[in-house]
């Protein structure tokens, strides 16, 4: 990509990728391609058609996988980064008891904050708002919310050693990597949820990833059901 990708940029100068990106012209004319030449239910499985729209979201699964290295069943498609911590802070409820806590960062955006605060409302938990994240972590910890990388005075977390304090503390690590996507490596192994918006690093607009470790998507259930959630019904049970 270069500058005459974008042809916002003919006119304007643009400063704020940190709240989104622009679309260059490769993505918009393959959005388009798609509701002028494709625009089939991805259900819709036993045409040509429907057959070529899940081979792209199989493709893009597995450029996903590989970015953030794990495995592509660890994948889900969600509208964005808010939409992922509301889905996530609803999924993981069943974990929190009254008087757990809930460690979050000073740095944190406000999508990483909020859906936690209500979910400790909720349950009667603690809300815990530090700095310094490690040495904040305990026995009590059941949840810590972090951004890798912020974008307002570009703190920086080291996930690895976050990661092995909740392993021995018993607590979930999550990722907002909705940020440091553009710029860092990003690793689901180094949390066991992490959670990105494609608008961050070019893409399209209400498209995002909650990464979810294998082990943890076992236990949990889904927020939102029916639609691309189903394979198959027999009756009600």
């Amino acid at each position: 990509m270069n500058r005459k990708d974008f042809p916002f940029l003919e006119k304007n100068i643009f400063l704020d990728s940190a709240s989104g990106t622009l679309k260059p012209k490769q993505v918009v004319n393959a959005v388009s391609d798609f509701y002028l030449n494709h625009p089939i239910n991805p259900h819709a499985i036993n045409s040509k058609e429907g057959i070529w729209v899940n081979k792209k979201i199989n493709e893009t699964r597995k450029i996903v996988s590989n970015l953030i290295e794990c495995n592509l069943e660890e994948v889900i498609f969600t509208y964005g980064t808010t939409d992922s911590m509301n889905k996530i802070s609803y999924m993981l409820e069943f974990l929190l008891k009254e008087g757990d806590e809930i460690l979050l960062s000073k740095t944190n955006h406000a999508s990483s904050m909020i859906p936690f605060i209500e979910m400790a409302k909720r349950k009667k938990a603690k809300i815990v708002i530090e700095i310094d994240i490690i040495k904040n972590i305990n026995k009590k910890t059941r949840f810590v919310i972090v951004a890798q990388q912020d974008n307002v005075i570009n703190n920086k977390f080291l996930m690895k050693e976050i990661k092995k304090k909740t392993e021995e503390n018993n607590a979930i690590l999550i990722n907002d990597a909705a940020q440091s996507i553009a710029h860092e490596k990003n690793r689901l192994c180094d949390s066991n949820i992490l959670v990105f918006s494609s608008n961050k690093i070019y893409g399209p607009t209400g498209v995002g990833i909650m990464a979810i470790e294998k082990k943890l998507l076992d236990m949990i259930f889904p927020k939102n059901y029916g639609g691309g959630g189903v394979s198959r019904m027999k009756g009600a049970d």
